[in-house]
C-alpha cells in the first residue's frame, strides 16, 4: 500500500549501517488527527518510518526533532520475538522519497540544504502522469 503523509519528527533520526554498507535511518513522525477524543484532547499518532541508502543519508543530515517532512513510501509489516518470548508486530513506512515542509524554524536544519539535482533527482515522468494505474 502506498503512503503519502506529512508529520513532525518526535526526536532526531537514528542512523545505522549494515555490515554490507547500507545506511538505514529510522524515525517516528507525529501526526495529529483532525478530531478530538472524548475528553476534548487532540489525538496524535506516532508513525514509525525507515529509509535506506541516499534517502536515509539525506534525511539524517537535514532533519532533527521538530522538523516537518512529507514522506512517500510503502507500508511494511514486521514481526519479531522479544527477549521475553512475546511476538511483536510492527507496521513501518519504508520511505522511498521525501520533501521538505515548512519554514526554517521549528528545529529544522533546512537552511543548510543544497538543493542540487544530485540530492534530489528530477523525475522523468510527465507532470500529467497519475500516481496510480487506471
Amino acid at each position: 500500500m502506498k503512503v503519502i503523509g506529512i508529520g513532525t519528527f518526535g526526536k532526531d533520526p537514528v542512523v545505522n549501517t549494515t555490515t554490507g554498507g547500507t545506511v538505514i535511518c529510522s524515525f517516528s513522525l507525529a501526526v495529529t488527527r483532525k478530531f478530538k477524543d472524548k475528553s476534548g484532547e487532540k489525538v496524535t499518532d506516532w508513525i514509525n518510518c525507515t529509509a535506506f541508502g541516499k534517502t536515509a543519508e539525506t534525511i539524517s543530515k537535514y532533519f532533527s526533532k521538530g522538523s516537518k517532512i512529507m514522506i512517500e513510501g510503502e507500508l511494511q509489516n514486521n514481526n519479531y520475538t522479544n527477549k521475553d518470548g512475546q511476538k511483536i508486530y510492527q507496521t513501518v513506512v519504508v520511505v522511498s522519497s521525501f520533501e521538505f515542509v515548512g519554514d526554517k524554524g521549528g528545529g529544522s536544519r533546512q537552511s543548510e540544504v543544497n538543493l542540487s539535482d544530485e540530492n534530489f533527482p528530477i523525475s522523468d515522468e510527465p507532470e500529467t502522469a497519475l500516481p496510480f494505474d487506471l
